[in-house]
Formats: C-alpha cells, structure tokens, sequence
C-alpha cells in the first residue's frame, strides 16, 4: 500500500538567509536603476554574463523566466531562502527591480 503524501520536502538552506540589498532598493544606486528600466533587455544580458551564464539566455526564455532562472541561480549559489513561485511573480510584475537586485547582491 502506498503512502500519500501531503507536504513536498523542501530544500533547507543554512546561510545568510535573505538578500543583502532589497528588491526595492534598487535607486540607491542610480546607475543600475537607470539602466534596468531604461534599457531591459540588455541589462539582462550583462547580468546573465555576472553570473557566468551565456548573454544568450535572456533570449532562450520568454520573459519573466529569463530572470526567474537568473534568480534562482544567485539564490542557490548564496544560499538565499526562497522558491521558485516567488522568483516567477517578482520577476513578473517588478522586472526592473529583480534585475538591479540581482545586479547589486553580485557586486557586493
């Protein structure tokens, strides 16, 4: 007989827990504000090239599962709490915002 199975295990990160810089930090640096809301696309092909992935991979995905996969990356190379359904939605509806974060907890 086989057991249901009514909660998925969930990966237990022990580290630094939460971001260094908050998503809506983004214009405390003006010049990464600037160019993630100026000119996007590109943005995200710097930003996939900081995290040692191809420039090409914004343009692999359709938007926002470009910066989903970005976001997911940095969250497990740092050990950052979180889930893949949050990165989706953030990545969604504050684009912008996700890639200035993502560019910025890089450089720190």
């Amino acid at each position: 007989m086989s057991q249901t199975v009514f909660r998925q295990p969930r990966r237990v990160f022990y580290g630094e827990g939460d971001f260094d810089v908050g998503l809506f930090q983004c214009c405390d640096d003006m010049s990464t504000c600037a160019l993630s809301f100026c000119c996007l696309p590109c943005f995200k092909c710097f930003l996939a090239r900081k995290l040692g992935e191809s420039c090409c991979l914004p343009f692999c995905y359709c938007h926002p599962f470009d910066l989903s996969v970005l976001r997911v990356k940095l969250r497990t190379n740092k050990q950052i709490e979180g889930d893949a359904l949050s990165d989706c939605c953030l990545s969604c509806w504050c684009s912008c915002c996700v890639a200035a974060q993502l560019s910025r907890e890089v450089d720190d």
